[in-house]
């Protein structure tokens, strides 16, 4: 006698039916599925979101040594951070600046005319560097290039403003191109942000406040929030005041870079709070 039941699906022999899932079985199993893959689909995009903030992480202090170690052959001074105009076709711009930019473009780097790009061999390593695989390609603040090639943005992040010498043509438009400060010149150098992951940037000079209106915020710099809980924190430019603003400045999280090397993960209200984090360098608060 045969003591184990015939599994569904089996044919009996010896009478000819054939057993089968009924349709209240099959749907059972696919609703299963369906609250499995909605379990897992959200683990898996977070997954995804943190090992980009890890990489991103990761360029950005790269982008640091880089820093050093051209400064540690300039007399401790570092790159210039470049601003619109700052273009491939000026030859100064290759031997100062961190990267030149694309002929007229906003936000788009040339990978051959840049002073860190000695130290970066190869084209797709220089891009792939200077972008966050996190960024969702905003577009400038600008509203684009004179070229009209703005949704071709290839950089994430820009530099402090204030490493800017004081005599550079950033500040004044009677001045001449000059290398950055000294690197030395950040006297809290564990308290002073040196690079920012910036929200669309359309070059790769960062100066957020504006110092003479109590600090603040600027319209075209501003820090990302891309590597926060909510992602549409990054995909409008809000404006203070408004709901979208508060959101982005409490939920949003970017990656920045402080003198000393280190890198940590902020809200930009963490900044926008406390400027001094900003500048100016030589400031001991």
């Amino acid at each position: 006698m045969n003591r184990f039941p015939r599994s569904r699906g089996a044919s009996d022999a010896s009478s000819g039916r054939h057993f089968a899932f009924t349709l209240v079985e099959l749907l059972v199993v696919i609703g299963i599925i369906a609250i499995l893959i909605s379990i897992l689909i959200p683990a898996l995009a977070n997954a995804r979101n943190k090992a980009n903030a890890i990489k991103c992480a990761s360029n950005m202090r790269q982008l640091y040594i880089f820093n050093t170690m051209f400064a540690a052959e300039n007399k401790g001074h570092l790159t210039r951070p470049n601003i619109i105009g700052d273009t491939n076709t000026d030859p100064i711009v290759d031997k100062l600046d961190c990267w030149s930019l694309q002929g007229g473009a906003q936000g788009v780097a040339n990978f051959q005319s840049g002073a860190l790009w000695r130290f970066i061999p190869g084209e797709q390593a220089r891009r792939d560097i200077i972008f966050c695989p996190g960024d969702v390609g905003e577009t400038t603040a600008l509203g684009g290039s004179l070229q009209g090639v703005y949704e071709n943005r290839n950089f994430s992040y820009s530099f402090n403003g204030f490493i800017a010498d004081p005599g550079d043509t950033i500040w004044a438009n009677n001045g001449i191109k000059k290398l950055g400060v000294p690197l030395s010149k950040a006297k809290r150098s564990a308290d002073k942000i040196m690079i920012f992951e910036e929200l669309g940037p359309n070059d790769a000079w960062c100066y957020p406040m504006d110092v003479g209106q109590n600090f603040a915020p600027r319209a075209d710099d501003l820090f990302s929030g891309r590597h926060g809980p909510r992602k549409f924190l990054n995909a409008t430019r809000a404006l203070p005041g408004t709901p979208a603003w508060t959101a982005y400045r409490n939920n949003g999280r970017g990656n920045h870079v402080f003198f000393d090397g280190h890198v940590a993960q902020l809200t930009p209200g963490e900044i926008y709070d406390k400027p001094s984090l900003f500048g100016p360098l030589e400031s001991d608060k």
